[in-house]
């Protein structure tokens, strides 16, 4: 126990003189302050996208697709006939959410029906969609009024037309018939999480270059005065120290990024990577042999885990093997 104890107290110095976990502990919080400054920025002159699609295509449909297509006050409307990629851009934050016009929308109207003409597909605990509400809800009385009007006032039913309308409210019309669906914070789009995401794969790089230093020490005989029986420990002490004296400063860089998971589980997030890393660290000491090696592949291990891991975007929506390489990465354990 004090042979550990020596360990960690040596190990605890040499980090402290290591001039990379230094320089980590100034580049995480300042990078993920930076990003934090970027993304209010994209975020002030992000126009968010707004889908409306139609299961048919009638008189009012059309109409009201027509009318409602093009920027509204930071709102863009698209319209998209695909609902299976409406509803995959509303969980991944690409679109804000989506407007589905059942089918025979001038049948419901001429009989005066309006609850359950649209499915609104929202994310769950989004607020914004309540103002896009009002404008969808504008322009369907547009439509509602032009086609019923004529047949209530033709059948001398003008007082029943409007008791019918004014008993519904945006509210009514659309929560009939609502999808809320839970936000898929892995595919979460670029800078929300980006600060996050770097975080894994800085972290993972400074577990390489410990593996580096670790195989130089080991040239220089470092486990010579180290029984052989207490060198598996040693390599596992040796890789947690420095590893785990990150930690505090990964957790605040985790935390100063508006998109993060409340302290509990951003802690657990980050102690759960820890043992991953330090499960690899260990591993790779005994697999790779010399220091050129490790050093030679940072560089592209690193550019490999940012373009297949969602660190800023998510290219396994457009190339599905990527979806999968990925697993291979341990930062992307780190995203999920």
């Amino acid at each position: 126990m004090r042979t550990i104890n020596s360990w960690f107290k040596i190990l605890i110095k040499k980090t402290l003189l290591n001039r990379a976990f230094i320089a980590l502990l100034i580049l995480i919080p300042l990078l993920c302050i930076g990003l934090g400054k970027f993304g209010s920025l994209s975020t002030e002159k992000h126009t968010e996208i707004i889908y409306i699609c139609a299961r048919s295509h009638d008189e009012v449909s059309d109409n009201f697709i027509a009318n409602l297509e093009g920027e509204y006050d930071g709102y863009s409307f698209v319209y998209e006939e695909d609902e299976d990629k409406i509803l995959h851009d509303v969980r991944n934050h690409t679109a804000l959410c989506g407007y589905i016009l059942e089918k025979n929308q001038t049948e419901r109207i001429a009989k005066g029906k309006l609850q359950g003409n649209i499915i609104l597909v929202e994310r769950i605990g989004n607020l914004q969609t309540d103002i896009v509400n009002e404008i969808v809800f504008s322009e369907y009385y547009r439509q509602y009024t032009r086609y019923y009007t004529p047949i209530a006032i033709g059948e001398g039913d003008e007082d029943l037309f409007k008791a019918n309308f004014d008993e519904h409210t945006s509210e009514t019309l659309l929560n009939y018939s609502i999808k809320k669906i839970q936000p898929d914070l892995r595919e979460t789009n670029a800078v929300n999480r980006s600060a996050h995401n770097i975080i894994g794969v800085i972290m993972c790089l400074f577990g390489m270059l410990i593996i580096s230093d670790f195989i130089s020490e080991k040239e220089r005989g470092l486990l010579y005065p180290v029984m052989p029986k207490n060198r598996f420990i040693f390599r596992i002490v040796y890789f947690t120290v420095p590893i785990i004296m990150l930690t505090p400063f990964a957790l605040i860089g985790s935390l100063i990024q508006e998109a993060n998971n409340g302290i509990l589980k951003e802690l657990i997030s980050i102690l759960l990577y820890d043992i991953l890393l330090i499960v690899l660290c260990v591993a790779c000491s005994y697999i790779i042999k010399k220091r050129q090696t490790i050093m030679g592949m940072i560089p592209i291990l690193t550019i490999l885990y940012i373009v297949i891991c969602p660190v800023f975007i998510d290219l396994a929506s457009y190339l599905p093997i990527i979806a999968i390489l990925r697993y291979l990465c341990p930062p992307f354990y780190y995203m999920l």
